[in-house]
């Protein structure tokens, strides 16, 4: 899974399809820069090797055309070898401790074989001919894999409507992902202990706060608003993340005798196995990320080290650590804020009635024209200096005792008007 920057531009979708003599690479031609789209005519497919590979990447623009070069200059190499090339490829790609910083995909393709490469130095053939990466991927691929067997359908048509049907999909996850951030930030306002009239601002921890108030059944019902069939599945990892949760609330002598379950998910490719992780994963609170066990494929282990495995999970571990505190931080800020423009207002010895009549009106937006004049520290000025007579460059230092003591146990202030 690529970890995406909100700074970066990336390409979204790819679909390879492969059926009989004939082959297609399709791209969404969409560049996005978070949830913007930058640009939809972009060309995310190009022709290597004299006309004869197909490639296509999903991810950063940048590091895309970066691959496109390596991977020209090993069909030069290796000419007619695609595979070759792509391991070569893929065994850079992961060893390089630039190139493995890269975040992008590609599938390539040529007359007979369709490949898939990653920074994980995963060089992955589709068993049905059929393959798929970047956001909308699984929507594309288990679109093409229902289309597949149609009879009258090119493969063209194929590939244009199964875009068009991952096209809508990602469009309605990212509303739906947005929403699901939106309900997660209200219940945590509302059960995250703030009080804007307490002085004393104490900011909870609200890692488990969903999972004390979701059972089983509203953790099913928050994976069937994202993942489509498997209910058994989805029920029985319901139970287990419940159990799991259960046994932490239980004190330690007794919690070493609940020996922990694990989940084992067998399944064919699309059928949402990852996704259900990814969103157990969410409701938790914890760090995700995907390992593709490439040690048992028909070209060999060329994967990563249990080291950079766990490497990878404690950054992601740390993002989510930062997250939350920038949360955190954001509510505690805003609702100083909000007291101090209060007390500039009505004053900081007015009734606590009408401080709640104020902080309504500055919640409706009623003060957005208005002015206040509020006591801000002042910053520290450079001491004043003079020079020594009869010695060039000596200088002496002069401060105010008061001034001193004043910044030291209360600090200077100024009033500062802001709108």
């Amino acid at each position: 899974m690529i970890q995406h920057d909100n700074n970066k531009m990336y390409g979204t979708t790819i679909l390879s399809i492969r059926k009989d003599k004939s082959v297609v690479v399709i791209g969404d031609g969409q560049v996005s820069l978070g949830y913007t789209v930058i640009k939809s005519g972009a060309k995310k497919v190009r022709r290597l090797s004299g006309d004869s590979v197909i490639a296509g990447f999903a991810g950063a623009t940048a590091d895309a055309f970066t691959l496109f070069e390596r991977l020209e200059s090993k069909l030069d190499k290796h000419p007619g070898q695609l595979m070759r090339a792509c391991v070569e490829l893929a065994k850079d790609w992961r060893m390089d401790k630039y190139l493995r910083k890269l975040e992008a995909m590609m599938i390539v393709a040529d007359k007979s074989i369709s490949l898939v490469i990653t920074g994980t130095g995963d060089v992955l053939e589709p068993e049905d001919g059929i393959a798929a990466i970047g956001s909308g991927g699984n929507f594309a691929l288990s679109a093409a894999r229902a289309l597949i067997d149609t009879k009258g359908i090119s493969i063209e048509e194929i590939a244009k409507k199964a875009m068009k049907i991952a096209a809508i999909y990602v469009f309605t996850q990212i509303i739906i992902s947005d929403t699901y951030d939106e309900k997660n930030d209200l219940y945590k306002d509302t059960k995250s202990g703030f009080d804007s009239n307490d002085s004393d601002i104490q900011v909870n921890d609200s890692t488990q706060v969903l999972l004390d108030d979701l059972p089983p059944q509203k953790i099913v019902k928050e994976l069937d608003r994202f993942i489509i069939g498997q209910d058994d599945a989805k029920r029985a990892v319901a139970i287990a993340l419940r159990n799991r949760w259960r046994r932490n609330q239980v004190p330690f002598p007794l919690r070493d005798e609940i020996i922990p379950k694990n989940i084992l998910m067998i399944g064919h490719t699309g059928v949402g196995k990852t996704e259900i992780a990814r969103r157990l994963a969410k409701l938790a609170g914890a760090p995700f990320i995907k390992i593709e066990a490439t040690k048992f494929t028909e070209i060999g282990y060329v994967g990563r080290d249990v080291d950079s495995i766990i490497r990878d999970l404690v950054d992601a571990a740390i993002v989510l650590v930062k997250e939350k505190a920038r949360k955190a931080l954001a509510k505690k800020a805003l609702i100083l804020a909000e007291k101090t423009i209060v007390n500039s207002m009505v004053g900081e010895d007015a009734t606590e009635e009408s401080k709640k009549i104020f902080r309504e009106r500055l919640r409706n937006k009623e003060f957005e024209d208005g002015e206040v004049s509020i006591n801000v520290r002042e910053s520290k000025s450079m001491l004043p200096t003079f020079d020594i007579p009869g010695m060039p460059g000596g200088q002496v230092g002069v401060m105010n005792v008061t001034e001193m003591w004043a910044r030291c146990l209360m600090g200077a202030k100024k009033q500062k008007l802001l709108r």
